[in-house]
């Protein structure tokens, strides 16, 4: 037969007509669902390194969005508390200068007399 051994092998010349000038140099012809393997198994293993790597993009990409959006309410709460400060400083601003006129009335009602000092 032409095909020693039953392997198939691509190009391989039908019976009789069989050119053996590779078998004879000792090279040999790699089957060809081993290399499909190979080349499938390395196709795969890149696409987990390179899928991985988009992952990690993806990643960054929302950490620096969450950053972003933290940033935005912590300065939000700022300016609101901002607000509210100076709020509260005028009223007790307000409330200093009531006090200060209550006293001044309190004063004038109760001023101390010495002894015996009677008008």
């Amino acid at each position: 037969m032409g095909n020693p051994g039953g392997r198939f092998e691509y190009g391989t010349p039908k019976a009789g007509t069989e050119d053996t000038s590779a078998r004879q140099e000792g090279g040999r012809q790699v089957n060809p669902t081993t290399l499909t393997v190979i080349v499938a198994g390395a196709a795969f293993i890149l696409s987990i390194f390179a899928a991985s790597w988009l992952n990690q993009q993806a990643v960054t990409r929302q950490i620096d969005d969450l950053g972003k959006r933290f940033d935005a309410k912590l300065e939000a709460v700022r300016a609101d508390l901002s607000g509210q400060i100076g709020t509260v400083r005028v009223e007790v601003a307000g409330l200093n200068e009531r006090v200060g006129r209550i006293e001044r009335q309190l004063d004038q009602i109760f001023k101390p007399v010495l002894p015996g000092g009677e008008r």
